[in-house]
């Protein structure tokens, strides 16, 4: 059913059952995907976070693991775009089997801070990442 109202991002799509086939979110037109269920699972999945207005996110934890072997790899980047449109890539690098990364001081993202952590792979493969913090009232 169509939906006439403006969101700025689409966080995640659930069902109450796995995916028979690929369910998906897009616009009218049908040539954009902005959220997808793969099929067999009941959750979208996604690595960004847009930092709430009146708070700040203290980012403590980065964890990442892979299911690759042999020569395959993964890219991993992080980055921010702040709300005046800034985008800044905060880490870049190659990553073969996991990454662990805890802040021993953690990092602050200001208010309405777009924070993305991308991935992509030379192979099929699964790629997962958990991201921890805390999100404090200014």
């Amino acid at each position: 059913f169509p939906v006439t109202i403006r969101f700025l991002r689409i966080n995640a799509i659930a069902s109450t059952t796995n995916a028979i086939g690929s369910i998906s979110c897009g616009n009218s037109d049908k040539t954009q995907t902005y959220s997808l269920i793969p099929i067999g699972t009941s959750r979208s999945s996604a690595t960004f976070y847009t930092v709430p207005n009146g708070y700040t996110f203290y980012l403590t934890q980065v964890n990442a693991y892979t299911n690759q072997n042999g020569n395959q790899y993964s890219n991993y980047r992080s980055y921010t775009k702040t709300p005046a449109g800034l985008i800044t890539t905060i880490l870049q690098f190659p990553l073969v089997s996991g990454y662990n990364s805890v802040k021993i001081v953690p990092r602050p993202y200001v208010q309405k801070t777009d924070i993305q952590w991308q991935f992509n792979s030379s192979a099929t493969s699964q790629i997962g990442a958990q991201i921890e913090g805390y999100l404090i009232p200014n």
